[in-house]
């Protein structure tokens, strides 16, 4: 089921979202003036935009990278995004998203804002523990 999410901590948010669904087809790819963190190094990652990871914003062209979610890049994709200057409000990486094959299971665009932040396939209790931590405020299903 797919809930639409109000992000309070969104590197915490981030995280949960990628040990979620982290191995073997699933990638993340980030959007936004990603000058100052170190990805382009990480294995097997592509300025190229895959099926269902496309850029959100064609103008101004931001930067853009699709980052296979294998153990060695999940941990240095957490440690880029939970340092300053962070992720969410005045973040220079503005537009993330997941995807598990063809299928997208996380959006966060503009910032993470409250009307544009989505998650598809979490469990409903995952989702109550990330708002008793004070990772997520409110959430609700998306009606389609």
């Amino acid at each position: 089921m797919r809930y639409w999410l109000e992000s309070h901590d969104a590197s915490g948010l981030l995280a949960a979202a990628i040990r979620a669904v982290e191995g073997p087809g699933a990638c993340l790819s980030l959007e936004g003036d990603l000058s100052s963190y170190a990805l382009w190094a990480l294995v097997d990652a592509s300025d190229q935009p895959i099926a269902p990871l496309v850029r959100t914003t064609q103008d101004p062209l931001l930067g853009f990278v699709v980052i296979p979610l294998s153990p060695q890049n999940v941990a240095v994709v957490l440690r880029a995004t939970s340092r300053p200057p962070k992720l969410g409000e005045d973040s220079p990486i503005v537009h993330v998203q997941i995807a598990v094959g063809p299928r997208l299971v996380f959006g966060a665009y503009d910032n993470f804002h409250p009307d544009c932040t989505f998650i598809d396939g979490m469990p409903y209790e995952a989702l109550v523990e990330m708002q008793r931590h004070g990772v997520i405020g409110k959430f609700e299903p998306a009606v389609d």
